[in-house]
């Protein structure tokens, strides 16, 4: 299988979204530790949880953006 590179702006992309989103995923699993009563049994699920939760956001966020007005009828 061939090694796709990539390039200098999706290299910037890469990196830009995981030090940006990485400290808001810690920030949500560790509330989600908290509700679960600090019990460990759940710490394996809660970083995968707070990585769905906040992509799930940002895409719904980049969905309302790309919305356009609806067209008038005259």
């Amino acid at each position: 299988m061939p090694i796709r590179l990539l390039t200098r702006y999706q290299v910037r992309i890469v990196l830009r979204e995981y030090f940006y989103k990485t400290p808001q995923i810690a920030r949500r699993a560790c509330e989600f530790h908290q509700q679960r009563g600090y019990r460990d049994a759940y710490a394996d699920q809660d970083w995968p949880e707070a990585e769905h939760e906040i992509r799930k956001d940002q895409m719904n966020r980049r969905r309302s953006r790309q919305r356009l007005p609806e067209p008038r009828l005259y």
